[in-house]
C-alpha cells in the first residue's frame, strides 16, 4: 500500500482536528478510508492511538508517514503477526 505524502498529511491533519475538535469529550475518534488503507485516531482522555489496517502487510514508511501527518510523536509500532494491522499509543499532557 503506497499512499503519497499530500494526501496523508491533508487526511491526517483533518482526523486530528476532528478528534481534538472538544478536548473536555472522554473520548473521541475518527475514521477514513484512504485506497485499501484503514486510518482511525483514537483519544481516550490524553491517551491517543492510531490504528491502520490493510490487506496487505503495512510497511513502516507508510505507518511513519501517517504518525507524522496526525502529529504523533516518535512512536513504538504493533503488529498483527501478518503486519496488515498495526498501531501505536502516546499521551498528550494537556497545558
Amino acid at each position: 500500500m503506497t499512499t503519497t505524502t499530500a494526501p496523508a498529511i491533508l487526511a491526517g491533519a483533518e482526523l486530528r482536528r476532528i478528534v481534538a475538535a472538544e478536548p473536555t469529550a472522554p473520548r473521541a475518534s475518527a475514521i477514513r478510508r484512504i485506497g485499501q488503507l484503514d486510518v482511525q485516531l483514537v483519544r481516550l482522555g490524553d491517551k491517543w492511538s492510531l490504528y491502520l489496517a490493510d490487506l496487505t502487510p503495512i510497511p513502516h514508511s507508510t505507518r511513519d508517514l501517517w504518525a507524522t501527518a496526525v502529529s504523533a510523536p516518535s512512536v513504538e509500532w504493533s503488529q498483527t503477526p501478518d503486519g496488515c494491522s498495526t498501531w501505536c499509543a502516546w499521551t498528550e499532557v494537556q497545558p
